[in-house]
């Protein structure tokens, strides 16, 4: 007899959590709606073409076209004993 008053009771309990969730998530899709903020059709800004942009290969950076490789000059000193030829 106890064990199905507590079997009763899990699932009455369960019943009432998922009526919760459900309820939450309703009222948060609700809520939701009504909150975001939404532009009228007309004030839509027009978006011009955008320049042209090419990736650098050095760093990824976009700059303009003709400036995508620029000229290079680098020495690097390594004292590591591993780095030096045999």
């Amino acid at each position: 007899m106890k064990k199905r008053k507590e079997k009763k009771l899990f699932v009455l309990g369960g019943a009432i959590i998922g009526v919760a969730v459900i309820v939450t998530v309703v009222i948060g899709v609700f809520v939701s709606k009504r909150t975001v903020p939404r532009l009228p059709e007309s004030n839509t800004p027009v978006i011009k073409e955008a320049p042209k942009m090419m990736r650098r290969l050095i760093d990824g950076i976009m700059v303009e076209p003709g400036k995508e490789t620029p000229p290079l000059a680098g020495a690097m000193v390594e004292n590591m004993i591993d780095a030096q030829p045999l």
